[in-house]
């Protein structure tokens, strides 16, 4: 005979700082017997916070070739060119999607989910994501089947953005 069975995330809600450089999501069988293997499809979507994405390679390239272009002419530009760099370079990414398959079998009940945060350079204030189950034949799934990741800042981020702004007031 085979019971309907609960897969969820405990807790709901994970909290984590951009300088802990990754976060362990629990999907766990939350009731019932698993009698078979069954398979979940688990992964990351975008709430506030910016899964890494091919923007980046792009803006790093013209603006590149924008400041290598007037570095000559104004040397100001020259130390603003470090700054732009080291700033776009962390800016659209807060985190690296993860998508894959968890799979439950009667020995196996609980999968921890690893998913990268990136410590960027931008002062943003608290951005989430979210760890998404998806479900199959067979399985029920806990309301609701996604888990909360709020992202803090790392507290020298703001003394970097300070310290640009000095920069670029002083050039």
């Amino acid at each position: 005979m085979h019971t309907a069975v609960t897969v969820g995330f405990r807790p709901v809600s994970y909290p984590v700082n951009e300088v802990d450089g990754s976060v362990i999501l629990f999907a766990v069988l939350l009731d019932g017997t698993l009698e078979r293997n069954v398979n979940v499809p688990f992964f990351t979507s975008s709430g506030t916070a910016t899964e890494t994405g091919n923007q980046l390679v792009q803006s790093i390239g013209y603006i590149h070739t924008y400041i290598h272009t007037y570095i000559h002419t104004y040397i100001h530009i020259f130390y603003l060119y470090y700054i732009y760099i080291f700033v776009f370079m962390s800016a659209p990414m807060d985190y690296r999607g993860n998508t894959q398959t968890l799979q439950f079998t009667p020995s196996i009940s609980q999968h921890n989910v690893s998913v990268t945060i990136i410590n960027d350079a931008i002062v943003e204030g608290p951005e989430n994501f979210f760890g998404n189950l998806m479900g199959t034949a067979g399985l029920v799934m806990a309301a609701p089947s996604l888990a909360t990741i709020t992202i803090s800042e790392d507290t020298s981020d703001r003394k970097l953005y300070e310290f640009c702004c000095c920069c670029c007031w002083f050039t």
